[in-house]
């Protein structure tokens, strides 16, 4: 079977992939009145109805017209009889008597009664910050559903969800509910995160939330499943992850999620997606980060849900993808610009990421999967590519040993490369490890 090599997608996504926002400044039409079939029952005070009389009618006036409405209206309050505002309780067919009322010519309104409650606001110190969440309009959003009874299978680096071996659980991750769920880089049954990824993405779905502790998530009474399939690199193949949704179909989920991208169509990953939709499973991805008229694939596959990312002005991330196959944005910020919110550098990934200090400190087992070339380079050293770089000065070398520790040994390069296959092979053999996103290949081999 052929393998592709799929890479992390920048921007997490919520369980909850809805935006509301309504401009404040724009007019609106005034709604028809109220009626009760079309209201949530849980907004609604049974047998109660408002009925708000025009200035000036008095208690004597309405208490002779309510015989004829079948009911009996009081004024709400000492202070409401300038303004005739009256209520009426143990009303049998609420419907039928307002009906009946807003034909009097002295009636400016009625309705049913209707409960507001105070929104929640959970004590997590940096929600302030999240303005993510405010953009989706979530502490009204909580007041109807905080996710309870959801099984969200999170597809991605794993999740720092328990202490095993050197593993341990993130902060702000204790007292969220897991089901099981599966490595199938390393095929054993615990998912744990050696990279960070997976576990910044399963908390902003469902990290513990109103605990005094970091920040909050936005389904936090739903279940997550870790399920692994991208390697500490933040790499992964078709094979696996097409393996884990099913895995995750089968096993209860009710939500996938899939923060990853790249390769080309693959069949076998449409008929993984396919099969998780016959039954029932949403699956949700990422649209890539690649800042192009393109969906990526998982997220352009039929019957997937492809999500882009917004900033906090709600215009579209620089690096986020979009296309026809696109469905809906959702909050992402931009790091490189210094959006707080969903961005990498916020309080919500601040609190998730502490699971990447709690990770081994030993270089994790190469993944099972492991090409022939990859093996060979690290028996040999790198070619040097003298047009890319050049050997920094004796002062360059000095001031860069000064800021990265006495112990540290690599070399800077005039034009950094990004790090490559090549170079994570050989540093992995030699048992060192690059410390930094941007190394030359000399600073490893």
């Amino acid at each position: 079977m052929r393998k592709v090599r799929w890479t992390l997608g920048g921007a997490a996504l919520a369980l909850t992939l809805t935006a509301a926002c309504a401009s404040a400044s724009r007019e609106q039409d005034t709604p028809p009145p109220a009626n009760l079939r079309a209201l949530d029952a849980r907004d609604v005070v049974a047998g109660a109805i408002v009925v708000d009389f025009k200035d000036g009618t008095t208690k004597a006036e309405f208490d002779a017209w309510e015989a004829d409405w079948g009911v009996d209206l009081e004024l709400n309050s000492v202070e409401s009889a300038d303004e005739a505002l009256t209520v009426a309780v143990g009303v049998d067919d609420v419907d039928g008597v307002l009906e009946r009322i807003r034909q009097h010519p002295a009636v400016e309104a009625a309705e049913p009664m209707m409960e507001v409650r105070a929104s929640f606001t959970p004590n997590d110190p940096h929600f302030a910050q999240q303005w993510n969440l405010r953009m989706i309009d979530m502490p009204k959003a909580w007041e109807r559903n905080r996710g309870k009874g959801v099984v969200v299978a999170v597809l991605d680096t794993g999740i720092a969800y328990e202490d095993h071996g050197d593993f341990k659980q993130a902060p702000d991750l204790q007292g969220v509910k897991f089901v099981k769920g599966f490595d199938f880089v390393n095929d054993d049954a615990h998912a744990n995160d050696d990279h960070g990824h997976g576990t910044h993405v399963a908390g902003t779905i469902a990290q513990a939330t109103n605990n005094g502790e970091g920040v909050a998530g936005v389904a936090f009474e739903a279940t997550l499943m870790p399920v692994k399939v991208l390697n500490h690199f933040g790499g992964g193949n078709t094979a696996d992850i097409a393996d884990a949704i099913r895995f995750a179909a089968d096993k209860g989920a009710n939500v996938i999620n899939l923060s990853l991208g790249g390769g080309a169509y693959s069949q076998v990953m449409a008929s993984a997606v396919e099969y998780a939709r016959k039954k029932g499973v949403t699956v949700v991805a990422a649209a890539g980060n690649g800042g192009r008229a393109t969906v990526e694939f998982p997220a352009a596959y039929p019957g997937a849900v492809a999500v882009s990312a917004v900033g906090p002005d709600g215009v579209l991330a620089p690096y986020s993808s979009y296309g026809k196959e696109l469905d809906i944005a959702a909050p992402g910020g931009d790091k490189r610009r210094g959006d707080q919110g969903a961005s990498s550098r916020t309080p919500s990934t601040r609190a998730t990421s502490r699971a990447s200090s709690t990770r081994p400190t030993r270089a994790p087992a190469w993944p099972r999967r492991t090409s022939r070339r990859w093996r060979r380079c690290s028996t040999r050293p790198a070619p040097r590519d003298r047009t890319r770089w050049s050997r920094p000065s004796t002062r360059a070398r000095r001031s860069l040993r000064t800021r990265r520790g006495a112990s540290s040994t690599a070399t800077a390069c005039s034009t950094p490369r990004r790090r490559s296959r090549r170079c994570a092979a050989a540093a992995w053999r030699s048992g060192r490890r690059c410390t930094g996103r941007w190394r030359c290949w000399r600073s490893c081999c």
